[in-house]
């Protein structure tokens, strides 16, 4: 028992660990009569790392705009992450800015991995799927992405992909979604019964996930096959979705309680030299809306010089000295 109260009314406070799936199950108990338990889920999801930025000194009339590190070059784009396996190898082609695709791999309990005819070009196919009716964790194909760095979150919206049996290949597939190697994972789609000897379409199987960090990987389980050489062939594999840049919100006050702007990308305060220096505190917002501790960044704007010549103007006979006083009202002042 983690945590226990009386009264009709109890709010407890279960611990729990970041970007962990944790389950809990609730009882209750009246007149010494216990109630069957209720399950509950929580879901903590880590708040994203600090942004990076750097102090800002310049000469009035200079550029004041706040962009946190690296991000502020690429504009978020992605759409997709296909494998088509022609090249005979599993290296995925990521469509637009934001996504980083790992090449996919295969669990340690099947074998022979090859490419051999697919739907069209080339497909990627195993055998030694299990026999038994429900998936073995070592058996599968996964594939895996993540946004390409802190600048960019990712909305994951759908996974699909071509796949094929031999006549004693898996009767039976499921594809699951993690983000922390399968400890805890969604299942998005399954198929049964399906014939033998041609590709056979998965459909759009439904994601919509946010990733604004880590990585999301996907995992093809196939399995009751009725023969250690059955093979089973996947190709066109494409995880859909879509990117955004990463957001962040500006604040005045390091308690975060005088918002400027955000969520932006961006932020420029048009600093001056009577309101230099300006003290800004920056938060990233992921795509969850999650956000992150403050990183301060403090805008210098020097006062452009100003100098007088004395006397402005003078008239003199060939050979003459002159006198000119240079003077400027800034300490430090060099004249050229």
């Amino acid at each position: 028992v983690l945590q226990s109260g009386t009264n009709n009314n109890f709010t407890p406070v279960p611990p729990a660990s970041p970007n962990t799936m944790t389950n809990y199950f609730v009882s209750v108990t009246v007149n010494g009569c216990t109630s069957v338990l209720d399950p509950v889920s929580l879901t903590v999801i880590q708040n994203p790392a600090a942004p990076t930025v750097s102090n800002i000194t310049v000469c009035e009339g200079g550029s004041t705009l706040i962009t946190p590190a690296p991000c502020g070059t690429e504009t978020a784009s992605f759409s997709s992450a296909v494998y088509n396996f022609n090249a005979s190898n599993t290296v995925a082609t990521v469509t637009g800015n934001g996504a980083t695709a790992n090449n996919g791999t295969a669990g340690s309990g099947v074998s022979n991995l090859n490419f051999f005819t697919g739907n069209p070009g080339l497909a990627w196919s195993a055998d030694n799927w299990t026999a038994a009716t429900s998936p073995d964790v070592n058996d599968y194909f996964e594939f895996c992405i993540s946004p390409t760095n802190d600048c960019f979150d990712l909305n994951l919206t759908s996974f699909s992909f071509d796949f094929r049996r031999s006549n004693t290949g898996p009767q039976t597939w499921v594809v699951q979604y993690s983000t922390d190697g399968f400890a805890t994972f969604t299942t998005i789609g399954t198929a049964t019964g399906y014939a033998a000897n041609t590709f056979v379409a998965s459909g759009s199987l439904a994601v919509n996930k946010a990733l604004p960090f880590g990585t999301g990987c996907f995992r093809i389980y196939a399995y009751a096959s009725t023969g250690t050489a059955g093979t089973f062939r996947i190709d066109n594999v494409n995880i859909a979705g879509s990117s955004t840049n990463t957001q962040y919100n500006f604040y005045s006050n390091s308690g975060l309680t005088s918002l400027l702007a955000g969520p932006v990308s961006s932020y420029n305060p048009n600093t001056t030299p009577a309101t230099s220096p300006q003290n800004i505190w920056v938060t990233a917002i992921d795509a969850n809306g999650c956000e992150s501790a403050a990183s301060q960044v403090t805008v210098v704007v020097n006062p452009a010089p100003t100098a007088t010549a004395t006397p402005a103007t003078q008239t003199l006979c060939s050979g003459s000295n002159t006198n000119i006083l240079l003077t400027s009202p800034q300490s430090g002042t060099n004249f050229i």
